[in-house]
């Protein structure tokens, strides 16, 4: 009888309602504590997903990066160097120097024209005979810089799908250039920049790389000429020739050379002439007049040729060129006419700075800026 009382009042005591009702209600509370700090594990863990999420491409791009870089910094690089030959007149061909050969690909310049807003060299290609290229779409990137790491201008060919940092990028980080990420080609000097085939044959290729600047070029002691990138490009147009269908970049070599061209002191002595206007005209001011060794270079705001450069987006290359030819061209005193050779916009928001195909070897001749405004023509002499 003791033992069944004693088991009766332990069950009554471990199992009574009151008992239960706390013991309940505590584990009650509890679980709802547990659920708490599952629910904000869960959002932690969410939040650190979240947060890689979004510093994943970063993170994925800084080692694009480097290995992209380190890959630049072991790239088969062809040294060499020249010196620039004043005494032969002929700018064509004033740079003797030999090929620098990789890989049966050979590369010289041949010439060097550099003034205080133009820039020009003849590059010259000497490829292996069995090489297959278009040569009306042959291309290359280059890089022109000199001893003090000023940046005359960068040039990439351009890729269809280009997916790799660019050149410039990994040159700043090469020569710790310091420069604006808002306006990260504001360090180089050109404003404008060109390329192209003069002659073709097979075997060997001559092109042209030219830039014009309003900055200025320095008087540089040294230049560094960097030549990378060479290949052409495979395109197929539909029948009228007015749509591109498909296109490809075609690689020749991923080699690069690095020339230095020695430039002596009396190569600077850029003599040039200043000219101005005879007389005013309205609508015409002209803020640059200069005839060097290599051009007439002028700077001109024009009533209406600021508008006629920008329209000149939606014409053909022909009509362009003939309304600019139109607006304004030289003309001397025998009716010779010179067209302008190059053209581009200047930092001043109605000035279109051209170059001229005269030197100053034709001082001796009286020349004319002929244009049209608002439909009349005027011709009015430049003076010394």
């Amino acid at each position: 009888m003791l033992e069944s009382k004693l088991l009766k009042n332990y069950l009554n005591e471990k199992y009574s309602k009151e008992n239960n009702y706390y013991e309940i209600l505590q584990k009650v509370k509890g679980s709802g504590n547990m659920k708490k700090r599952k629910i904000l594990n869960i959002a932690a863990i969410l939040l650190i997903v979240i947060m890689l999420g979004a510093l994943t491409p970063s993170i994925y791009a800084k080692i694009q990066w480097n290995i992209e870089y380190q890959e630049y910094e072991n790239r088969p690089i062809n040294y060499g160097s020249a010196t620039i030959n004043e005494a032969i007149q002929e700018y064509e061909k004033n740079i003797q120097m030999d090929y620098i050969y990789k890989n049966d690909i050979g590369i010289k310049i041949d010439s060097l024209i550099l003034t205080n807003d133009y820039f020009k060299i003849n590059v010259n290609f000497q490829l292996p005979e069995d090489i297959e290229l278009n040569t009306q779409t042959f291309r290359y990137g280059f890089a022109v810089y000199d001893e003090n790491g000023n940046i005359y201008g960068i040039q990439e060919r351009m890729l269809f799908k280009d997916e790799k940092v660019p050149y410039w990028e990994k040159l700043y980080k090469e020569l710790g250039t310091n420069y604006d990420k808002k306006d990260v080609f504001a360090v180089q000097l050109k404003d404008s920049s060109g390329m192209g085939v003069i002659t073709s044959q097979k075997g060997n290729i001559i092109a042209y790389t030219e830039m014009t600047s309003n900055k200025g070029f320095p008087k540089s002691k040294k230049l560094y000429i960097r030549i990378f990138d060479i290949g052409y490009d495979l395109m197929e147009l539909n029948e009228e020739k007015t749509q591109m269908l498909s296109a490809q970049n075609v690689n020749i070599t991923n080699d690069e050379w690095i020339i230095e061209l020695n430039i002596p002191e009396e190569f600077y002595t850029r003599q040039s002439i200043n000219l101005k206007l005879a007389n005013e005209v309205e609508g015409l001011k002209v803020s640059k007049a200069e005839l060097t060794k290599t051009a007439l270079v002028m700077k001109v705001e024009q009533d209406g040729l600021r508008k006629a450069v920008m329209d000149g987006r939606n014409l053909s290359e022909e009509e362009f060129t003939n309304k600019i030819n139109e607006a304004i061209h030289i003309e001397d005193e025998q009716g010779n006419t010179y067209n302008y050779t190059n053209l581009s916009t200047t930092e001043n928001p109605e000035e279109i700075q051209l170059k001229f195909s005269l030197s100053t070897k034709d001082i001796s001749k009286r020349l004319y800026l002929c244009v049209k405004i608002n439909e009349k023509d005027y011709k009015v002499e430049l003076i010394t």
